[in-house]
Formats: C-alpha cells, structure tokens, sequence
C-alpha cells in the first residue's frame, strides 16, 4: 500500500452515492484499503478512511452523483486553503461542490458532491454494453501532499438497470423481520450444512446484525477499540443447547486485512461434514476453521431479523441448508445469487420503490417486513410495466 508521511494529512472519508446507488456487480473490494490515498503522519500513524464507496452508474442525459466529506485528521492544526477538482470521466462536464475550503479545522468534517453530467452523445456507446468512464478527485492544501481518490462511472442505455432492487437501511432504529418459518430452521438435522451469505454495502463498520435467526445462527459485525487498536471484525455464531459456538474474523487499522466500508460479499459457513465454522469476505476464507464437531443447531421458534443497526444496503442474502463455500478461496458470485435444492430463503429485494415488504424468491410464505423506516430502493420504476384500467362512470 502506497502511503505518504505528511505534516498534515486529509483524509477522505467515503464517497457515499446518492440518486444512483452503487452497480449491482461492483462487489469486490480493492487489495489494500483506497491504494494512494491514506494519509499519514509523524503524529499519528493510524488514519484510514471510515468508508468509501467510488463507483456509481448513469444513462445518457442524466447526471452520477458522488457524495463523500473531507477532513483534516491531524489534531490541534489547521489546513487552510483546500483546492478540489477533478480530471477524467471522458471528458464529460463535471462540477466539485465545494471546490475550495479557506480552513479546514482539526476532525471537522466537510460534505463534499462531484457531479458528472452523461451527454446524449454517450448513449450510442452505451447501447451495445455498459462503458465505464474513470475519473480522479483530487484535494491539495496549504503543507500537504496531493491526495488522489479514483472515481468509476458506469453508463448504461436506458433499456438496462442501472443497480438491483435493494433493502436500504438508516442504521440508527431500522430493520426487517421475517415470523418463524421451518424451513429457516437450518442445521437441526443430522443432514444438514448451514451457509448464511449475503451482499451488503456497509456506510460504516459497527456492531450490526446482518441476518439472525434468533436463537438459533447468526452473522453479524462488531468494532470496538482495545488500546491504541481500532477493531472490526465479522462473526457467525451457532445455539446447540447451552452452547453458543462463534467464529470471528477480526482485523485493526495496522493490519494487512483492515476492511474498509463499501460493496462485500460475506458468508459464514458451517459444514456438518468436517465439523467446521468458516467464515468468508470476498473471495478469501477470513482466518482458520473452528472446529466444533458435529453439532446440531437449536430449532428456534423466534423470527429471523435483517439489518438491526447496520448502516448501508443489503442488495441480496441467502439461507441454505449447505456448505456453499468450503475453499479457502472461492468465485464471489457475479450474478444474482439462485435458488436451488439446499436454499431455505432467498431475498432479492426488488420490489417497488419504497415498498417494506419483501418476498422470498423461492417461497412467498417466507415474508421480511421492513420495521422503522427500512424499505426497498434502487428499482427504476420506469422499468415497470403495469396494466391500465380505465373505468367509465
């Protein structure tokens, strides 16, 4: 990982996408946390971005919006005279809003837009597949380094989606619950392998449920601080009987593995046939396997609960009654995720705009209901074809 050693450092910290959330197939996360752009100093060697999320998709007379903050991450200084501006994109006319900051006090946060606006002239370029037009954002002050942060733009004829139906989530009360169903009772069988995964935009990293079965399994993210040490780590978590059995994966902002927020594909895995807890983060086995034995999971009669405290967007999330992962790598699945004869609930979440209820695909009985504002997001609605009814009175 590129870094610089500064006097005073910027730190940019997540572009978060508005009016077109992120494409569907931007799923993978980069080797190193935003290579380049980490800024350090003497001070204090330990700053990394608190989430990001850079790739955003368009169609042709339409606009991409990216939204993210800036900050000045050296205590007790000052940076004044902040530029931002941009380069790429095709050439196409892009505007920073703001461009300049006079003074940037210590952790004082900045909200920061970049409009691309996508001509009429792209669409014939776009009609055949999509085209990806790159750009940089730049922000240099008063003592620092340039700093540098890629921006992708994704544009699309208007004849495809631009993202996936999405369940979107507030992370400060909201969430979506599904009643008992027996057939989210996963693991209580002698015959039975269980694998929890789903595809999540994390805003932020914090103690977050990402499904449960309550007392039954469960996948979920914690972050906490032990000493200097910033923590964020990733669990699933087995009831058989008395016995809570965890694995966790967790990584700290010196750490090769540090995870930064944005598009990631994870699962939790247990397999019956070895006995073992995995779990898993785009595309890599995250630590070793716990081995348990071969236990059964309790039967609960508690419903299942999606997003209690998460921040971000859950795009698509899968029961089975497998170990669908069981490498120590594997291909993070490019496509929507399918059912077949070992899926318990599949959600999708493509309903209508706005809607805050949520179908299994593989069975309509199983129904997420969304609590405290969670609702359904990222469907065009011009993509909808509905019958009229016109009555004469």
């Amino acid at each position: 990982m590129i870094c610089r050693r500064i006097a005073v450092g910027l730190v940019f910290i997540g572009l978060l996408v508005s009016g077109f959330p992120a494409a569907a197939y931007t799923t993978s996360r980069p080797t190193d946390p935003l290579p380049g752009i980490v800024a350090r100093n003497a001070a204090e060697d330990s700053l990394f971005p608190e989430g990001w999320n850079v790739d955003t998709c368009a169609y042709p007379g339409g606009v991409g919006l990216f939204r993210g903050k800036i900050y000045n991450a050296t205590e007790g200084t000052t940076v004044q005279d902040v530029n931002l501006w941009t380069s790429g994109f095709g050439g196409f006319p892009v505007s920073v809003t703001p461009d300049f900051l006079a003074e940037t006090p210590a952790l004082e946060r900045f909200d920061v837009s970049v409009t691309v606006t996508v001509p009429m002239t792209a669409l014939d370029a776009a009609r055949a597949a999509p085209v990806v037009y790159t750009g940089t954002l730049y922000a240099e002050g008063m003592g620092t380094n340039r700093l540098s942060w890629p921006l992708a733009l994704t544009v699309l004829s208007r004849d495809a989606r631009c993202t996936k139906g999405q369940l979107v989530l507030d992370g400060v009360d909201d969430y979506a619950i599904a009643s008992d169903d027996p057939a989210l009772d996963v693991g209580d069988e002698t015959t039975e392998s269980l694998t929890v995964e789903a595809r999540v935009l994390f805003s932020t990293f914090r103690a977050a449920t990402i499904f449960s079965k309550e007392n039954a399994y469960s996948l979920y993210t914690t972050a906490f601080t032990s000493g200097p040490y910033s923590l964020r780590c990733l669990k699933f978590s087995l009831k058989s009987g008395q016995t809570i059995r965890t694995i966790e994966s967790c990584a700290t902002q010196q750490g090769r593995g540090f995870w930064v927020p944005g598009w990631h594909h994870v699962a939790g895995v247990y397999d019956r046939e070895t006995g073992e807890m995995r779990l898993y983060m785009d595309g890599q086995r995250l630590g070793s396997a716990n081995q348990i034995g071969q236990v059964l999971v309790d039967n609960s009669t508690n419903g299942a609960w999606v997003g209690n405290d998460l921040a971000g967007i859950v795009e698509e999330l899968r029961v089975s009654a497998s170990a669908r992962y069981t490498s120590a790598s594997y291909a993070v699945p490019g496509e929507p995720f399918v059912c077949d004869a070992t899926t318990r609930a599949l959600w999708h979440f493509d309903e209508l705009e706005g809607a805050i209820r949520f179908h299994d695909t593989c069975d309509t009985d199983k129904v997420l209901v969304g609590q405290e504002g969670a609702h359904a997001g990222g469907t065009p609605t011009w993509r909808l074809r509905a019958p009229l009814a016109v009555r004469r009175s």
